[in-house]
């Protein structure tokens, strides 16, 4: 069951991959973003972070018990006020943001 969430709806369209080639050697020039789960003794909890590619710094972070966009945005609004914004913000693009009824753009 884990090797179907990994797999692309044939219908969504798929961007290449930007930042490939391009070399991250200073603070604020991206960062990644992204939300995992941990298993708990009944259910889950949602991490989600936002980290300095350069640095590896975590900037910000959030644990919920649910998987809603809202702790996402928390966790973004966070770092942008203690660390301005970046010149990128590069998000995971997970199985959750791939759904076809996802308002997401990619």
């Amino acid at each position: 069951m884990q090797a179907e969430q990994s797999r692309l709806n044939a219908k969504q369209k798929t961007w290449p991959y930007l930042l490939r080639d391009l070399k991250i050697d200073r603070a604020n020039q991206a960062w990644a973003h992204d939300t995992t789960y941990i298993p708990m003794a009944r259910g889950f909890v949602y991490l989600t972070a936002v980290v300095d590619w350069a640095s590896r710094k975590v900037l910000a972070r959030q644990v919920s018990i649910t998987l809603e966009a809202a702790h996402a945005v928390d966790a973004l609004d966070e770092a942008f006020t203690h660390y301005g914004l970046p010149g990128i913000v590069n998000p995971d693009k997970g199985s959750h943001s791939r759904r076809t009824s996802s308002p997401m753009p990619y």
